[in-house]
């Protein structure tokens, strides 16, 4: 009896010091669901989205705006891409198109099976996809699954998944240290202090309201008030290049023959105008031949416009914010190309 009740006891006593514990961890959790850093918890006025300290996932915001919209301003038109979208306005699109309203579904580090996604999504949306406008490059091309990082992931619209899972990154990120630490500090400090850079840091970046464009005035202004400066300042970015012709490696494989086959069956179903444009990336890897050549098989050789490797977009280094985005003066460039100039 006196054993039971001293075993009893010792248990209780264990059982407190682990809830004692624990107690950060649910406050921080806790703080998870009040404070909603990513903004994927609860709806938010459009605007909200802009000008974050904190790295919000650009894919969700995409989604969850045209979601919202999509009723409202009856999209017909699309531009489809990573980061690298902000060099292609859709205003500038739609001096060449005929369209009601153009969206851009762009995602940070987008992937081909974002892109197929977001199509099959327009499609179950009954919306209509009248013009598209897609922007490869290979590190899009390659990515035929998921990624769950929380700045990667796909609205659980795109990828119908598990929703526990999509905010189950967010949650993790959350209480990674190296995060909440930084968080906390300019939460009670409003202060920015140098070691926060890695995991806090204001871009600037704002999204247009109808279109979801982004928009980082901050860079272009500098480029515009003094671009000398800013390109000498940025000059440890801009590597010297050797000028030789280079090739990227094979990336299109069956998985990813099989998802453009499936785009491409949406916009026939849509009969959609559209486009896909091979990026101009700085590093002047031209894109390899055998997957132009099946990009050709699959959307017809008229419909491929390649502006990788060597030649006049690429060469010029005021063409780019740095050497993973190109300005917008480039994308006019290309679009003006593209819709002017007969093709071969």
């Amino acid at each position: 009896m006196i054993s039971t009740k001293i075993t009893n006891n010792s248990m209780s006593s264990f059982l407190k010091k682990v809830g004692l514990f624990f107690i950060p961890f649910y406050i921080a959790l806790i703080s998870f669901f009040i404070f909603d850093p990513f903004k994927v918890l609860y709806h938010y006025d459009l605007e909200a989205y802009s000008n974050s300290s904190v790295t919000l996932n650009t894919g969700y915001i995409s989604a969850t705006k045209y979601l919202q919209n999509s009723n409202k301003y009856n999209y017909d038109a699309f531009i489809f891409g990573s980061s690298r979208t902000k060099g292609m306005r859709s205003w500038d699109w739609k001096k060449h198109i005929d369209a009601k309203e153009a969206f851009v579904f762009s995602a940070a580090g987008e992937s081909l099976y974002g892109v197929q996604g977001k199509v099959k999504l327009i499609d179950n949306n009954n919306d209509t996809i009248k013009y598209a406008l897609f922007l490869f490059d290979v590190m899009q091309l390659v990515q035929t699954e998921n990624n769950h990082r929380h700045i990667n992931i796909q609205h659980p619209a795109v990828s119908q998944e598990n929703k526990i899972s999509f905010y189950f990154s967010f949650v993790r990120a959350y209480l990674d240290l190296k995060f909440i630490i930084p968080y906390f500090d300019l939460y009670f400090t409003k202060k920015y202090k140098k070691y926060m850079n890695d995991y806090l840091k204001r871009t600037g970046t704002i999204y247009a309201k109808i279109s979801n464009d982004w928009i980082n005035k901050d860079i272009e202004n500098k480029i515009k008030t003094d671009s000398i400066n800013y390109y000498r300042q940025n000059k440890n970015f801009f590597y010297k290049r050797d000028n030789i012709l280079k090739f990227q490696p094979v990336v299109i494989q069956k998985e990813q023959r099989t998802m453009l086959n499936e785009i491409k069956e949406i916009l026939k179903k849509h009969k959609t105008d559209y486009k896909i444009i091979i990026l101009p990336m700085y590093d002047q890897y031209k894109f390899n031949k055998q997957d132009l050549t099946t990009l050709n098989s699959i959307f017809g050789k008229e419909n491929i416009y390649d502006f990788s490797g060597i030649n006049k977009y690429t060469n010029s280094i005021g063409n780019y914010y740095e050497p993973g985005h190109f300005r917008d003066v480039l994308g006019k460039q290309m679009l003006d190309s593209i819709y002017f100039m007969p093709k071969n």
